[in-house]
């Protein structure tokens, strides 16, 4: 038998696992405040994190005003809701962090359910495959994909109808049983135990608290680079206020010698052609079906979790909570092939290029009226995107959504590629209609989108 106290022993994983899943319990997929504590505390950092000027609030909303009413005209859309205006609000990054967790806090519920709703299908040996955190699927039962994108009432929720708030059982019930009973029958053989199983139900059981610091990890590492809040473009709830980072403006505008004012007007502008598209319901709607959907469907190996807890020193905590807290070290999994996802991804890359095509454009034309030379603004923007950080990448990996330079370049040639051929009143078609969506093969050729659209609206 091996020595239950050596480094990475089957008999002290078995036993820190154990005593680990006895202290996190939650009823719900995912552990808001751990999700809260840990936002905030990345956010914050070891850097100051000062309280906005009141005098940079009032400037904001002057310039607010003034590229709302560019906008507007430009998308041909009403950008405020209830009969109120736009405006940008300063705030600091760990505020930014736990008001973006506030805001996505529907949509991160229903991908947790996602991840930790039982499939249904039992697996030889495992009992129902359990998706865990970041989609670990278990069971490996040809139910826990879930359905494809668009279909029944699953594809939204997770879940099937009906079966919202039922929470799935405890999967490592049965483990720390057949562990207990071996011990206490003195079962020599209890070491032969697939330990991979026992990982696997475990991160099962631990996935709200996994999920929770996975995504607090992510949200705080975004707050200490992004500018606005639609540096990732999801959506958020109906809301009048467009959060803004101005000390990571600020600090953008010293690093690449760029004029403040004249960057918080290109940022107002960007901002504001974000939110005119992802405030649309249907366009919010698709957007967020697709990225539930590909949280369901990635599934990375267990084993390599097996491997990151074996080599964990007995006597360093803080190893295993590198390996909770930080999901960059679970984000670059080898999924392995399966067409849905591919599938799911190439919708997702699509959606997201147009977007930002078009937010890049709206932006490009207000900016020419407001400011004149807007050439260096756009290159630093562009440089930005092409050194994100890890927070962006992670949190492209968790989501599934990818916004490099080269997909923001895709979005622009299709917006392009359609204003020549027919123009500015045509474009804004785009957003009208969830059936004017484009698909991935028309955003590579925007002639087969115009003559999609123009089929459908002509009754064809």
């Amino acid at each position: 038998m091996s020595d239950p106290l050596a480094p990475g022993g089957g008999d002290f994983l078995r036993n820190m696992l154990g005593d680990l899943l006895r202290l996190i319990r939650t009823e719900g997929p995912l552990q808001w405040e751990l999700a809260f504590q840990l936002a905030t505390s990345v956010a914050a950092g070891d850097e100051p994190d000062p309280n906005p000027d009141p005098i940079a609030r009032i400037r904001l909303e002057e310039l607010s005003a003034i590229a709302e009413l560019h906008v507007s005209d430009v998308t041909g859309m009403v950008l405020g809701s209830g009969g109120s205006s736009l405006k940008l609000v300063p705030t600091t990054r760990v505020e930014w962090a736990r008001r973006s967790l506030e805001a996505w806090r529907p949509l991160l519920d229903r991908l947790a359910a996602a991840l930790t709703t039982t499939a249904g299908a039992a697996s030889p040996g495992l009992g129902p495959s359990v998706p865990g955190p970041l989609g670990f699927d278990h069971g490996k039962g040809a139910a826990g994909a879930g359905p494809e994108p668009g279909g029944e009432s699953t594809a939204a929720t997770g879940a099937p109808a009906g079966d919202e708030d039922e929470l799935p059982p405890d999967p490592f019930l049965g483990d720390r049983d057949l562990f207990e009973d071996a011990q206490a029958a003195g079962d020599e053989d209890s070491e032969d135990v697939d330990l991979t199983e026992m990982i696997g139900r475990w991160t099962s059981a631990m996935a709200p608290a996994m999920a929770a610091m996975q995504v607090g990890s992510v949200v705080g590492h975004l707050a200490r680079r992004s500018l606005g809040q639609y540096d990732l473009p999801l959506p958020r709830p109906s809301s009048n206020e467009i959060l803004v980072v101005v000390d990571n403006l600020d600090r953008v505008a010293e690093e690449w010698s760029l004029p403040a004012a004249d960057l918080r007007l290109w940022l107002c502008a960007h901002e504001m052609a974000f939110h005119a598209v992802l405030t649309r319901p249907h366009v919010a709607k698709r957007l967020e079906e697709l990225v539930v959907a590909h949280v369901r469907l990635v599934r990375p190996d267990p084993r390599d979790f097996e491997g990151l807890l074996q080599g964990i020193d007995p006597g360093s905590i803080p190893g295993l909570s590198q390996i909770i807290g930080d999901p960059s070290l679970l984000g670059d999994a080898d999924y392995g092939p399966s067409p849905e996802l591919e599938k799911v991804r190439a919708q997702l890359a699509s959606l997201t290029a147009a977007i930002a095509g078009y937010a890049e454009y709206v932006t490009s034309v207000v900016a020419s009226r407001l400011i004149g030379v807007h050439a260096p603004i756009g290159e630093a923007m562009r440089r930005r995107r092409v050194g994100r950080g890890e927070g962006e990448r992670v949190a492209e990996s968790l989501f599934g959504l990818h916004l490099d330079q080269e997909d923001v370049d895709r979005g622009a040639t299709f917006v392009q590629g359609v204003l020549e051929r027919c123009g500015e009143l045509d474009l804004a078609r785009l957003w009208l209609d969830e059936r004017h969506l484009p698909t991935p093969a028309e955003v590579e050729a925007p002639g087969l989108w115009l003559a999609r659209i123009n089929l459908e609206e002509g009754g064809v």
